[in-house]
């Protein structure tokens, strides 16, 4: 309880994570280390052995996208033209950077109230290739948040996967610098929120537009989120923090996280399927 009032008091906008953090599966984590400033923070988290039941229970069907299939199954009355829905289930490849993607966006929906709409898994038309734009593409508080997600076992802290022209700093920044890129995110999340549950979804998506616009495009937040199978050590997230903290104006929102798992991502598919 003292995590969340220190929380509380120094990171405003994390209010709502306080209350997650205290209840249902995410007790069953530990922060292990935290820095914050006014806008900025990194966090790293331990997760126990609750964390299998989670994968299979929760990331496990987000990532076969079974609400997916089952919106497929109901529309259209394909039964009825003797059409079986099971045949538009695809052979699931599991891969466990991907199955990592999807860990993340989980953590983030349960944790810290993201509302992420959209499964983008939906948008792969291959489905062992990787879907081009960010990985995390969401609402938090009437603001969008985007983000990037990097898993790594590698031993060297930070792992090798945070440098680079496809790092995670550099696509942080990317995603900081490029106005056009995030108009771009804005208007793809605008059309899926209309696509899928219009009633909720777009009227969040309309208060994050209004209140991007009204800040002239510098109210929003992202994410850089690590999962690592290693011990945890600040180094993983230091640098990136330093990297892409460095110039921000004042109204934008930086959360860098580590998940330190307690098993090994390549057995992320076994625990999925």
């Amino acid at each position: 309880m003292l995590i969340c009032i220190r929380i509380l008091l120094m990171y405003n906008a994390q209010a709502i994570h306080c209350l997650y953090l205290c209840q249902g599966w995410v007790s069953a984590m530990a922060i292990v280390y935290e820095y914050y400033e006014k806008n900025t923070l990194y966090q790293g988290y331990m997760l126990n052995d609750r964390f299998e039941k989670y994968i299979s229970d929760r990331v496990g069907p987000r990532y076969r996208d079974e609400k997916g299939d089952q919106l497929l199954s109901d529309m259209g009355g394909t039964n009825q033209v003797g059409f079986d829905s099971t045949m538009l289930k695809t052979s699931v490849s599991y891969i466990p950077s991907r199955i990592a993607e999807v860990l993340a966006e989980c953590f983030l929906m349960d944790s810290h109230d993201i509302l992420i709409p959209y499964n983008r898994l939906r948008d792969s038309i291959n489905p062992k290739t990787s879907i081009t734009g960010p990985d995390i593409i969401g609402i938090a508080n009437a603001l969008f948040v985007f983000g990037e997600t990097k898993s790594s076992s590698e031993m060297r802290h930070p792992p090798s996967v945070v440098d680079g022209k496809s790092g995670l700093i550099a696509q942080l920044n990317n995603i900081k610098l490029n106005k056009d890129k995030r108009i771009w995110m804005i208007k793809w999340l605008g059309h899926k929120t209309l696509q899928t549950k219009p009633d909720t979804n777009h009227a969040a998506w309309l208060k994050a537009k209004q209140q991007y616009f009204i800040s002239e495009g510098r109210n929003f937040k992202m994410c850089g989120m690590l999962i690592r199978d290693t011990k945890p050590d600040e180094r993983d997230v230091t640098r990136v923090y330093s990297k892409v903290s460095a110039d921000m104006h004042a109204s934008t929102l930086l959360d860098i996280m580590a998940l330190y798992i307690p098993v090994p991502i390549q057995r992320l598919p076994e625990m999925v399927i």
